[in-house]
């Protein structure tokens, strides 16, 4: 087919403009591929820390357990109640630590994997708060810091929440727990500080808040620190036990409850996480305060 000068220049404009495009496209794929692969590669130096901090958390505590368990198998004397009661405090705080860590592990395995479920309970809020605050109260003390636990009453306010009580001793344990250490992150030149835990129950919605004095965090870090792996503090430059699960696990567990959480924090200024969780409308069974939370039979002493 023969064509006029004109038809064969739009012809060649039209090919010319389609491998531009052609081009572009490559180009942009090229830049997206890219980009992919250093996610990638972050994504596995995350991965690589992360297996190295669990060695470490994992191995340290068992260390620990097995030398101070070695000392007070070697003691002679009954009348050692000092040596006695310092050794089994010390066991007592690696126990407590390994077994919080060990749990965060299994949470964010099972949510991985898909096999979470919600098991619903009534609870008696104050009583379930207040046994997870004295939980915490030996490693509040070890950081210097000060742990009360407020209750916002509102008019009419019921005793009990219908909600999944292992989950919600999850996420409240998790905010506590980071509080308590980046309340005094310095381990040289710790200073009393102070540590509050505010709850309220309001149309069918419990709140509760996680209110520290800590070293608090940067307004550029406030969405990253919910990523799984992701810590703040590592290498050479970290001081605080953790591996970087923690908060992930609570957004993933407030998911589940259809909950939502809140982050108020400046810089050296102190940090406070609100949680919103809305009540369940149907229950299994009524359940104990949370003495479950760490040792089952609640006799540790």
């Amino acid at each position: 087919m023969k064509l006029t000068d004109k038809e064969l220049l739009e012809e060649l404009k039209e090919r010319f403009q389609t491998k531009d495009k052609a081009l572009n496209d490559y180009q942009r794929l090229i830049e997206e591929l890219g980009s992919l692969n250093q996610k990638l590669k972050e994504s596995e130096m995350l991965k690589s820390q992360f297996l190295s901090n669990i060695r470490n958390e994992i191995n340290n505590p068992f260390a620990s357990i097995l030398g101070l368990s070695r000392q007070l198998v070697q003691v002679k004397e009954t009348s050692d109640l000092d040596r006695i009661r310092t050794a089994a405090s010390l066991i007592y705080a690696e126990a407590f630590d390994l077994n919080f860590q060990l749990k965060n592990i299994f949470a964010a395995a099972e949510s991985e994997a898909g096999e979470v479920g919600v098991n619903c309970s009534k609870i008696c809020l104050h009583d379930f708060l207040q046994d997870l605050v004295n939980e915490f109260m030996p490693m509040a003390d070890h950081y210097q810091v000060s742990i009360e636990l407020k209750h916002d009453a509102g008019e009419n306010e019921k005793q009990f929440f219908c909600t999944d009580p292992e989950k919600l001793q999850l996420i409240v344990a998790n905010l506590i727990s980071n509080a308590i250490k980046f309340s005094n992150a310095d381990p040289v030149h710790k200073t009393d500080k102070r540590l509050e835990v505010t709850y309220t129950l309001y149309e069918e919605m419990l709140s509760v808040s996680v209110r520290d004095e800590g070293v608090g965090i940067a307004a550029e870090d406030q969405e990253r620190i919910f990523d799984r792996f992701i810590q703040l503090d590592h290498g050479m430059t970290k001081v605080h036990k953790g591996h970087g699960l923690g908060l992930s696990v609570v957004k993933a567990a407030l998911d589940l409850l259809e909950g939502v959480i809140q982050l108020e924090s400046n810089t050296s200024k102190g940090s406070a996480f609100i949680i919103q969780i809305p009540e369940r409308s149907s229950f299994d069974s009524f359940s104990s305060a949370g003495n479950e939370f760490l040792f089952e039979d609640g006799e540790l002493f």
